[in-house]
């Protein structure tokens, strides 16, 4: 009744089902990373994790998250006391400790991440890795925060900003040891040997410069290509006496948040849209000696608490909606991540305080406020959590030399799964299915109504 066509369809009809059922879930778990160091970093975006060579002090190798394969084997200048890779992976920052035959210490090496790695530029001076930027030509070192640029052919300062105060960096050893067991960016900003008056801030698209100068006092806004100032304004504060401690831009640089430490117990970040030209929300917090987080689009703010003791039960991560300057949502959590976008957030809870206390980690869409997935942790072997960009990886420590990876197929929201491949090709499938099984009917009708043919007569 049914011809091969209809047989072959329904097969491949189950199949897709078959597939379209598995791949249903939102999130899934990659391989288990296996690396043999503690001091694995992944890039921004989720493509790469760089780690130093257990054999070789001076090596650092990169790998290919996804494939689980060697991108490139970089041999730096001396052992590295730290490194990281660009948001996209392509470009590694370290910070050189010292040299094999001990002449030289404390300097910087930006290299490209490539199987043919390349020296790009190096720095006599010690440098906040985590915002460094390579621009896409590879002709212009950035320094988000504190700004600064450099030239990567002459390794030369870019200074020419009018009225603009840009630092100078340090790479004596003090410095240098201070630098890295802190992670804080106020405690940064204070350890540098110069005048930082003007608190400079690069956004993240290299298109705009940020400054408070604490004298006047005012904030501005300049364009990092032509050098001309595209906003100035100031903030009143609540108190008579004021402290500027951090400012973050957003992607584009059309939306400031600076937070100014007042007297008391409290500070005041004030969120400036460039858009308006106006300051459109005033957020009230508890004092936090660390910097905030305001996400790419603008959209929300995060509060950091203090992180001086990694296994205080007192964290309390707060999300405010700079819109409005209303609390978006609280955790009271061992620890936290935000992807950079605010899309998602990953948190660490864990139930009481004994050692063998169960422990989870929970992935909220922050956007919707909701619980989107519960995951098993083991209680203390975790470092830090991590969250890509755009919120659709996370991963965490389930042991010293093995990392956790879990991928975002699709939106957690039922209407997600329009986005899947096999939706699609099960949806195709359906329709073809229908289509050869009405044909098939069809022609047995047909065969049915003029019955079986009568034999030809014999000549």
């Amino acid at each position: 009744m049914f011809s091969l066509r209809t047989l072959l369809l329904v097969v491949l009809f189950g199949a897709s089902v078959a597939t379209l059922c598995v791949h249903y879930e939102p999130w899934y778990e990659g391989p288990l990373l296996t690396i043999d160091t503690l001091g694995a970093k992944v890039s921004d975006d989720g493509t790469r994790v760089v780690s130093s060579d257990t054999q070789q002090s001076n090596v650092v190798r990169v790998l290919d998250l996804r494939t689980q394969t060697v991108a490139a084997d970089i041999h730096l200048g001396g052992n590295p006391a730290d490194f990281r890779l660009s948001p996209d992976g392509e470009v590694l920052f370290a910070c050189i400790q010292e040299s094999p035959d001990g002449a030289r210490q404390n300097w910087t090496e930006v290299w490209t991440a490539t199987r043919n790695p390349q020296l790009r530029f190096t720095s006599d001076w010690v440098l906040p890795l985590e915002h460094l930027r390579l621009s896409k030509d590879q002709q212009t070192l950035f320094c988000l925060s504190p700004a600064h640029e450099w030239d990567v052919a002459t390794g030369k300062d870019r200074l020419n900003w009018p009225d603009v105060v840009l630092p100078t960096f340090s790479n004596d050893a003090a410095f240098f040891n201070s630098l890295m067991s802190i992670d804080s960016l106020e405690q940064f900003v204070s350890s540098l040997k110069s005048n930082m008056n003007a608190h400079p801030v690069i956004s993240g698209d290299l298109t705009t410069l940020f400054t408070y100068v604490d004298r006047a006092p005012k904030a501005q806004l300049w364009n990092m290509q032509d050098r001309k100032k595209k906003a100035e304004f100031s903030i009143p504060s609540r108190q008579s006496t004021t402290d500027f401690f951090w400012a973050g831009l957003s992607a584009h640089g059309d939306i400031v948040a600076f937070l100014l430490a007042d007297s008391g117990l409290q500070q005041t970040v004030a969120i400036y849209d460039m858009r308006s030209n106006s300051v459109t929300a005033r957020l009230i917090q508890k004092w936090s000696n660390e910097p905030g987080i305001l996400s790419e689009s603008g959209k929300f703010y995060v509060r950091i608490p203090y992180t001086g003791d990694p296994f205080s039960f007192d964290s309390q991560f707060t999300i405010f909606d700079t819109e409005t300057g209303a609390i978006h949502k609280q955790f009271f959590d061992r620890d936290f991540a935000i992807a950079r976008d605010g899309s998602r957030a990953v948190t660490l809870k864990i139930d009481g305080s004994s050692s063998d206390a169960p422990s989870r980690i929970e992935i909220y869409n922050v956007n919707e406020n909701e619980l989107v997935k519960r995951l098993s942790a083991p209680r203390f072997d975790w470092q830090r959590l991590w969250c890509s960009t755009d919120g659709t990886m996370v991963a965490f420590s389930e042991a010293s030399d093995k990392k956790r990876v879990f991928f975002r197929r699709r939106p957690e929201q039922w209407w997600g799964i329009i986005v899947l491949p096999e939706f699609w090709l099960t949806t195709v499938l359906t329709f073809l299915a229908i289509w050869s099984i009405r044909r098939d009917g069809v022609s047995y009708k047909n065969v049915r109504v003029s019955g079986p043919s009568a034999p030809a007569p014999p000549q």
